[in-house]
């Protein structure tokens, strides 16, 4: 699904017009990046927590010539998604 789906999904759901389904949707993704980048973390009981996590630096090799590169440390956003959503995606993907 991409971000144009989501909004015309959320504009039929809930009786929106697609720009004020935008605003919100954008609305939603600006909060959690601006949380993010200040290294707070985003529960959303029942879907997930973002988060941040820091990524140690490692030596890494260049795919086409094999030479050693020095990659730095990097903070990386992730998300864990919480056991119910799990457990949804789980059943609804056995029968498959």
């Amino acid at each position: 699904m991409t971000k144009d789906e989501l909004i015309r999904l959320m504009a039929d759901k809930r009786y929106l017009s697609l720009k004020e389904s935008k605003d919100v949707v954008e609305s939603i993704f600006i909060a959690i990046s601006n949380a993010l980048e200040n290294g707070e973390k985003v529960k959303i009981s029942g879907f997930g927590t973002f988060n941040v996590k820091k990524r140690a630096a490692f030596k890494g090799r260049h795919p086409k010539t094999g030479e050693t590169l020095d990659i730095p440390e990097s903070i990386q956003p992730v998300f864990e998604p919480s056991k119910k959503l799990k457990e949804k995606v789980n059943k609804s993907n056995a029968t498959r």
